[in-house]
């Protein structure tokens, strides 16, 4: 993979997901990892590769207190390939993945809100 284009996608890593987690920490060079602490301070280490986001490594804290819905997920394992960084997100994080689908359900509804709106003052001047 080209590395302009792996630290284009880096930087999209930032630039979309920042907010849902605790912090992203980009390499300076393409071939290292990104390191990505959960809200839930599970660290991933990750790598954007031709087949996909690689969990390169993944530790999960041992906090006793979270409850069951923001317990991260022990089921992704180092080696594991993703699609997408959100779709690796969502399958560590379950407070990501409440933030994604809370911020692409909002994204919905003003979009239908838009569309709405306008076939109403479509249908209004065709009167």
């Amino acid at each position: 993979m080209n590395p302009a284009t792996i630290q284009e996608e880096y930087a999209a890593l930032h630039r979309e997901y920042a907010l849902m987690v605790s912090s992203i920490q980009l390499p300076d060079s393409p071939t290292d990892p990104v390191r990505i602490t959960t809200l839930e301070q599970t660290v991933l280490d990750t790598r954007l590769e031709r087949n996909g986001w690689i969990v390169l490594a993944l530790t999960t804290s041992n906090n006793n207190s979270q409850d069951s819905q923001s317990k991260p997920s022990l089921n992704v394992k180092n080696g594991a390939v993703f699609e997408t960084p959100e779709a690796l997100l969502m399958n560590v994080s379950p407070v990501f993945a409440q933030r994604w689908n809370a911020a692409l359900t909002a994204r919905l509804e003003e979009a239908f809100s838009s569309a709405s709106a306008s076939a109403s003052a479509s249908f209004s001047s065709s009167s």
